[in-house]
């Protein structure tokens, strides 16, 4: 589905963090499993993102707790 629709890049949240997959011109035996998409750690579209920080403040129940702490590593990391 996300390849006939040529979605570049899908993320999942599954067991408390992202599982991401990029889709690859190129399907070699490897990722015919996942019709074309590789699994990778970091997105290849947004590579400045933490994706760490960001499933942290996800676990936060609390959303105005997680989007202020997001903020606030913004912050620092742009102060870096």
């Amino acid at each position: 589905l996300y390849r006939r629709l040529n979605v570049k890049e899908v993320w999942f949240w599954q067991n408390d963090r992202f599982a991401i997959y990029h889709l690859r011109e190129e399907i070699p035996v490897e990722f015919v499993a996942n019709c074309g998409y590789e699994q990778i750690e970091n997105s290849e579209l947004l590579p400045e993102l933490d994706i760490e920080m960001l499933a942290e403040c996800l676990k936060n129940p609390l959303p105005l707790a997680a989007a202020k702490a997001w903020r606030k590593n913004l912050r620092s990391t742009r102060s870096d």
